[in-house]
């Protein structure tokens, strides 16, 4: 039986902080040695690792360290580390640093228990008490069982440092599966055509959710009568039974169609996204009043009896940011009409005008254009420029008397305070 010989590799980064230098003049070194070229005199006996494509800029290689001169061998002196593995050839694929430096939390996590005889009650005790502990591993911390620890040992005690390097995935970046693993595995068609339906069924999927936003089961439905199309017009050879079979549809799939759902809610409600989609900063209280004034504004719909239809009502409000004194101005809207920059400059004005108000050092407002006028300094003169009066001679009107809404206003004061009534 012909056992494969452990093979002693040195990469590119490790041979760069042996002998230091550059690892950009490593890679080259080892890249003329390939090509045939000494490097400073000293033949390195690099060899290719395997699992790396993209052309012969895409080319990784290794050095053999059992093949290197003595003299060469003595100048990197290599100690003990995971970063100098023996690992039996031919590899599936490279391990990155991140594997290797798995491989040293391993080991930090096993030396108590290496430190113990095999087969002891003090190897058991300490097992048991490596296993009792958080442990960094991998960017965090973690507890592993006394089972996984004995694994770890084992695998250590019987092929070195190289069972801790965890297998490094040769089909990284790579799509695993084209549409559900039911469906590749009973359709037999060529992977370039499979391919082709996915894209088309993931062009479906997310065409639906965005012109329609419809629910994960209805675009499982839709999408699974799709996959049957597509499947029978590329020539697949199979009953449709199977069929029907196959192009079964599942949750894990259409999740990842669901960032979709944004886009639908951005073209047809886009307060609703912001709100749910864009970031916030809260503010504290500000110290002195009126030193930040913040508006916004919005829709009611008030049901009158008389009316057959609910009398349209936009709030322009504003608030204090220091004492939370709010300030509300309600604007009767006809049917198809919106609130204006001159309803906005006038409810500014009042605040301003409110012995509990005065004018503001700075307004917090959104882009809503009828705070147009509003998107740049603000001065008392401009507000009543805006409004088209002067204010030297400006007196307001005591609005009519209305006893029901007075009795109401009276009634959520004594509840809220700072609504100010």
């Amino acid at each position: 039986m012909n056992m494969a010989r452990p093979v002693t590799l040195m990469r590119s980064d490790e041979f760069a902080k042996r002998l230091g230098i550059g690892l950009r003049a490593a890679q080259l070194a080892f890249q003329s040695a390939a090509d045939g070229r000494p490097w400073r005199g000293f033949y390195l006996p690099v060899i290719q690792l395997p699992a790396h494509r993209g052309g012969k800029s895409g080319t990784v290689w290794a050095l053999h360290l059992e093949e290197c001169s003595p003299e060469l061998r003595a100048k990197l002196c290599p100690p003990e580390s995971t970063d100098l593995t023996v690992f039996k050839a031919p590899l599936k694929a490279v391990p990155e640093a991140r594997h290797f430096d798995i491989a040293a939390d391993k080991r930090a996590i096993l030396k108590p228990s290496l430190q113990q005889a095999k087969n002891t009650p003090e190897r058991a005790a300490a097992f048991n008490a490596v296993a009792a502990q958080l442990h960094k591993f991998d960017n965090d911390f973690k507890r592993f069982n006394v089972g996984t620890l004995r694994g770890w040992v084992t695998a250590f005690e019987t092929n070195g440092v190289a069972a801790l390097v965890p297998q490094a995935r040769c089909d990284k970046g790579k799509a695993r599966v084209f549409v559900v693993r039911r469906w590749d595995d009973r359709v037999s068609l060529p992977n370039a055509v499979k391919a082709q339906i996915a894209a088309t069924l993931h062009k479906t999927a997310a065409g639906v959710i965005v012109q329609r936003d419809i629910s994960d089961r209805k675009v499982i439905e839709i999408c699974g009568a799709e996959l049957m199309r597509l499947t029978v017009e590329a020539g697949a050879v199979i009953s449709k039974a199977e069929l029907l079979e196959a192009c079964k549809l599942n949750s894990h799939w259409v999740k990842a169609f669901r960032q979709y759902r944004a886009v639908h809610q951005f073209r047809r409600d886009y307060k609703a996204w912001s709100d749910s989609h864009q970031y916030r900063n809260q503010r504290e209280l500000t110290a002195l009043q009126m030193e930040v004034l913040y508006g916004d504004e919005h829709y009611i719909d008030i049901i009158l009896a008389p009316l057959k239809e609910p009398l349209r009502v936009h709030l322009i409000g504003w608030l204090d940011g220091s004492s939370h004194y709010l300030w509300a101005t309600l604007v009767i809207l006809a049917k198809g009409q919106g609130a204006t920059q001159r309803d906005v400059a006038k409810s500014l004005f009042d605040v301003t005008q409110c012995k509990w108000g005065g004018l503001p050092k700075t307004i917090v407002i959104d882009n809503g254009s009828s705070y147009k006028a509003l998107g740049h300094p603000i001065s008392q003169r401009r507000v009543c420029v805006l409004i088209g009066v002067d204010p030297k001679t400006v007196r307001r009107d005591r609005p009519p008397d209305n006893p029901e809404v007075r009795v109401e206003m009276n009634r959520i004061a004594e509840k809220r305070r700072r609504f100010g009534y």
